[in-house]
């Protein structure tokens, strides 16, 4: 069975820290010809997809652009493609608030989709206003509670952290508000200001007002001990969810399972095979059937450092055999308190959680 990614690369407005590949500017003839050289790009991966299909994840960008009709389109594209998907088959879009009403909201629900994930990211409007992002707290609820009422269980929202002008107050109450929605996943990520991007100019200039280290730690701390209070569990670094509510599509990456991701810039991965779609929009338009732009096998030992490292971002860790040839690395960071025994695997301590990359460039 393989994980399939749908990239949806449209925004309404680029955000101030996003390296994301998207597009701002397109409407609905662009739409509609991208949906088409989805499908063919979708029957061209058939000999693996035909075989079985695990998770759907429709991401971007902002999916939630697309009508109903896109999605449909697309859909039936996988249906003569993999017939034979599981009822309960876990299928998410995502979903940026004031880009979805209740009306296509009850279409995506219609069509199958049943999960949504929510990109929040804060519900201070003040900030949301420094990050770019086109809609305000209040739509974030509006957005939510149609969700609720286009009858949708399983809902995840992002949230971020060490904002712009963001205090370790204004966190919490970003918490607070995210857990009243009484959700069933939170994803909470830190900004990361990449190269290229408007934040990473402002802050070359020095006019971003951002948190310290130590005040990026010691909010992800207590979010982590925020969200268990409140019944949550940690299955991955940035993840949290109730018990049987994980994330399967990611989970799946994270296990460094199979994948296929179409649409621009897709990345894919089956058997230890990769490959990269371009990020050129007029390509892919032009020749979906020829959207491989690199491709690269790896070795045993390379499959063996992206298991380590995908899965240690797991609260599960992994399982030792994986080790094999790394015991001085396992060793001296079992030492510094950084990575624990359980059973027959190794995971990261809550100290190495905080140091993950130090941790995980010991493995490549």
């Amino acid at each position: 069975m393989t994980g399939l990614y749908i990239h949806i690369p449209f925004c309404v407005k680029k955000c101030a820290y996003c390296d994301f590949v998207s597009y701002t500017g397109y409407e609905n003839q662009v739409f509609n010809q991208y949906s088409e050289a989805l499908c063919t790009e979708l029957k061209i991966r058939e000999d693996i997809l035909s075989k079985g299909i695990s998770t759907i994840y429709i991401g971007g960008g902002t999916p939630s652009l697309l009508s109903p009709l896109h999605i449909e389109k697309i859909f039936s594209s996988i249906n003569k493609i993999s017939p034979l998907l599981s009822p309960n088959i876990e299928i998410s879009i995502e979903v940026n608030p004031a880009t979805a009403d209740i009306t296509k909201l009850k279409d995506f629900k219609q069509l199958g989709i049943n999960r949504i994930s929510l990109g929040v990211q804060t519900f201070n409007n003040n900030i949301l206003t420094k990050l770019g992002r086109i809609h305000s707290s209040e739509d974030t609820l509006k957005t939510y509670k149609e969700c609720r009422q286009a009858d949708f269980k399983n809902i995840s929202i992002d949230l971020m952290f060490a904002l712009p002008g963001q205090t370790i107050e204004l966190w919490k109450q970003d918490l607070q508000k995210a857990i009243s929605m009484e959700l069933q996943h939170y994803s909470i990520y830190n900004l990361q200001i990449e190269e290229g991007t408007p934040f990473w100019e402002e802050k070359e200039k020095g006019n971003l007002n951002l948190p310290s280290e130590d005040q990026d730690a010691d909010m992800y701390i207590y979010a982590v001990e925020f969200l268990l209070k409140q019944k949550f569990y940690r299955y991955e670094i940035s993840n949290f969810a109730t018990i049987g509510m994980e994330c399967k599509h990611n989970v799946n990456y994270w296990e460094n399972g199979n994948y296929i991701g179409v649409g621009v810039a897709a990345h894919s991965h089956f058997n230890g095979k990769r490959w990269a779609n371009t990020t050129s929009l007029k390509d892919y338009l032009a020749t979906p059937s020829k959207s491989i732009v690199e491709y690269t096998e790896g070795s045993t030992l390379s499959i063996k450092e992206e298991t380590i490292f995908l899965g240690l971002r797991m609260s599960k860790g992994v399982d030792k055999k994986n080790f094999i040839g790394y015991e001085k690395q396992v060793n001296k960071l079992i030492q510094n308190h950084l990575l624990e025994e359980t059973g027959t695997r190794y995971r990261l301590t809550s100290q190495g959680i905080l140091l993950a990359n130090r941790v995980l460039s010991e493995f490549i």
